[in-house]
């Protein structure tokens, strides 16, 4: 599975796929883990969405509020996003950007993303974005959500 994550600093996520895959049978917990997350996470970029969401919520399944659940639950929210399902990313994107920190801050981007491609509701977008501003000011995302403010009032 380190074969995996050196793939994946390479960005030859091609190849990480393949050695988490080969990997993950004989592993034990907690190295399974991390590699069924990995693994997820390296399908999400090359765009395997459903694989990576069957991953992510088997790594969720096993995990439980693991160290990557939260991201683990944006990323399954993203691949649902991503399928065109916007109706359930929003549910998932609403959950999380509920809590804190920065993958809260990526949720709210995203849950106002749902609502311009959706719906088309813009005036909903600015909501969430407001939002954001407020709660995330020192979030790394916080450029991206003033940006998608701007957008939502177009």
């Amino acid at each position: 599975y380190l074969l995996g994550a050196c793939y994946n600093i390479l960005k030859q996520h091609d190849k990480a796929e393949l050695a988490f895959v080969s990997a993950l049978p004989g592993l034990e917990d907690p190295e399974a883990l991390e590699c069924l997350y990995r693994l997820g996470l390296a399908r999400f970029v090359l765009k395997k969405y459903p694989e990576a969401a069957v991953d992510l919520a088997g790594y969720l399944e096993k995990a439980g509020n693991g160290p990557h659940a939260a991201e683990a639950r944006f990323y399954i929210a993203r691949s649902l996003f991503e399928r065109g399902d916007y109706e359930q990313s929003g549910t998932e994107f609403t959950t999380i950007a509920a809590g804190e920190g920065s993958i809260a801050a990526q949720a709210s981007l995203w849950l106002a993303r749902v609502s311009t491609r959706g719906v088309k509701d813009y005036t909903r977008a600015a909501e969430v974005l407001a939002d954001a501003i407020e709660r995330f000011e020192d979030s790394p995302v916080i450029t991206d959500i003033r940006f998608e403010i701007g957008r939502a009032h177009v």
